[in-house]
């Protein structure tokens, strides 16, 4: 039995998604089982997913509605392998076949390593984008393993025993990623970046959230983690610089107030919890050119 499942969710993307899962079934003789979560599709997703359901190797879930990212622990949940890798529905992994060598010789050299991060290549323009490497954009740095302190989640491999100590809480897009991230090293774990493993990201828009969605989620999520994570004046400092970026992005003042009253009004409920990271924590952060204040 291989040692590595696949796992993908999927919204809205029927084309794409039959294009990668073409793919992998060609290298199905390296994974154990490639399972897919269906966030309840509109479009012809389930019909997409009836044909790769003849292959014992595919493991399809069709779920009533689109429950976003967190859904990923239903992959988890389904999965029976050592290691456990997440790819978007649009992002087709390069040389599949020398990825799994690659992958178990990192694990095997670090005990402490919790997670890797794929190299992520926008397909359009051939490169790696800043928004998809997952520190201070550098290009000097873009094919050098590297520690890192928070993951991009359209390439990601987790060693399985330890996704089950985290795992995804329910955001609904934006700001997943770091959440996660941070938990990871708050319990002094620690994250990598190997441009070895590639993934192509096509970036396919159907299934995506409104502009303004993303811009009032992004702003509202970071407000949670910072409340919950960083300490202050580094979390006052943050709060300020995204109160400008979601003004600026949706030319509104409407939607940054939204989030702040939002945010007051789960304070007052004492709804979050707080958990902030370790003096050491934050450090390793500085150390990696991680993301605090923005």
């Amino acid at each position: 039995m291989s040692d590595f499942n696949i796992g993908i969710i999927t919204f809205n993307r029927a084309n794409m998604l039959k294009k990668n899962l073409t793919k992998l079934s060609k290298y199905q003789k390296f994974i154990n089982k490639i399972i897919v979560v269906n966030n309840g599709s509109p479009d012809n997703t389930k019909d997409i997913l009836k044909s790769f359901s003849k292959n014992s190797k595919f493991k399809i879930i069709n779920l009533n509605k689109n429950y976003g990212v967190v859904t990923k622990n239903v992959v988890f949940k389904k999965s029976n392998s050592k290691y456990l890798i997440f790819i978007d529905d649009d992002a087709i992994i390069q040389n599949i076949s020398k990825v799994f060598s690659e992958i178990k010789n990192s694990f095997d050299k670090n005990k402490k390593l919790a997670l890797i991060n794929f190299k992520i290549i926008d397909n359009k323009k051939k490169k790696v984008i800043k928004r998809e490497f997952p520190q201070r954009y550098n290009k000097k740095n873009l094919n050098k393993e590297l520690n890192i302190s928070y993951f991009i989640g359209a390439g990601v491999v987790f060693k399985k025993e330890i996704y089950k100590k985290f795992s995804y809480i329910n955001f609904f897009y934006t700001q997943e990623e770091i959440e996660m991230s941070y938990r990871i090293i708050n319990k002094n774990y620690v994250m990598e970046y190997n441009p070895k493993l590639v993934v192509h990201h096509y970036r396919d828009p159907k299934g995506r959230l409104s502009n303004n969605q993303v811009i009032f989620n992004n702003f509202f999520h970071k407000m949670i983690l910072n409340y919950k994570y960083i300490p202050s004046p580094i979390s006052n400092i943050s709060n300020l610089l995204w109160f400008i970026k979601t003004w600026l992005d949706s030319r509104s003042l409407k939607l940054p107030i939204l989030a702040i009253k939002k945010i007051n009004s789960l304070q007052k409920q004492k709804k979050l919890k707080q958990k902030k990271l370790s003096y050491k924590s934050l450090l390793y952060i500085f150390s990696t050119n991680g993301r605090l204040f923005y």
